[in-house]
């Protein structure tokens, strides 16, 4: 019994011998460990702020935050695919004192235009042509009447909202139907 437990401790000591331990792992641990240093710090050895505690976040201005719900809502549009490709951006109001409505319809052109996924028209050049043709945009907000005015020149889909500091609110009337094609909101302040 004795010399049987000497051959088995042989054995067991020869295998372990024979297989020793790879050094894949602690090579792996390594890089690791040197690479999580690595995404730590940033170009030249600084700290990335985002992974520093206690260091207060850099809050957005009015203008930058209203860029940030431009963004979300002509992304939104996008993703939406609608039929709607030739968009009018026809009427963008505000009852509210600071918020110039002609940049933010302006920004909103923009940010179309940028994303070429629509053919954009502001109510402006749909003034030229409608001026050409001898007809006027003055008091034209009935549902009807864009809808007479986007068979005419070939407007799928008219853009109109509303702003204030408390959101941004649009929605995509169809020119065919009448019917609201896409809507879009968001109650974050500006």
């Amino acid at each position: 019994m004795h010399m049987l437990n000497n051959k088995q401790e042989y054995w067991r000591v020869k295998r372990v011998l024979r297989f020793p331990v790879s050094p894949y792992p602690i090579l792996f641990f390594t890089l690791l460990f040197l690479l999580n240093g690595c995404m730590m710090t940033g170009m030249h050895g600084r700290k990335y702020t985002a992974l520093q505690k206690n260091k207060p976040v850099k809050s957005l201005s009015p203008e930058e935050h209203l860029d940030v719900m431009i963004d979300r809502a002509v992304t939104s549009l996008i993703q939406a695919r609608l039929p709607e490709k030739t968009i009018a951006v026809w009427d963008i109001q505000s009852a509210e004192s600071g918020i110039d409505t002609e940049v933010v319809k302006q920004k909103i052109i923009d940010r179309l235009v940028k994303a070429r996924q629509f053919k954009v028209l502001s109510r402006d050049a749909l003034q030229t042509l409608l001026q050409e043709q001898s007809l006027s945009l003055s008091g034209v907000t009935d549902s009807t009447q864009n809808t007479q005015i986007g068979k005419l020149l070939g407007v799928e889909g008219f853009l109109e909202g509303y702003v204030s500091k408390n959101g941004l609110f649009l929605k995509l009337i169809n020119s065919g139907s009448g019917e609201i094609a896409w809507s879009f909101t968001t109650n974050e302040a500006l």
